[in-house]
């Protein structure tokens, strides 16, 4: 009997480390990445080089800026 109550704090400090070990991948699932690809053109359909875009999460509001390359 007396190894088995020597055994409990081990084994708690076994379930302790394995929830923080879950719990901290469940945060990394949370992330999310997304790519935006596409072309610049003007009304008349001409490539806009150095193009500044500006990206709006609108139930965020957080927005993420980028620039074009010189083709558009």
């Amino acid at each position: 009997m007396c190894t088995h109550k020597r055994s409990q704090p081990w084994f708690a400090a076994c379930i302790s480390v394995i929830c923080l070990l879950l719990s901290s991948s469940a945060w990394s699932q949370a992330s999310y990445s997304a790519q935006i690809r596409g072309v610049i053109k003007d009304q008349n359909g001409a490539l806009v080089p150095n193009a500044t875009i500006i990206i709006t999460n609108v139930a965020t509001g957080i927005s993420a800026t980028a620039h074009t390359e010189g083709v558009g």
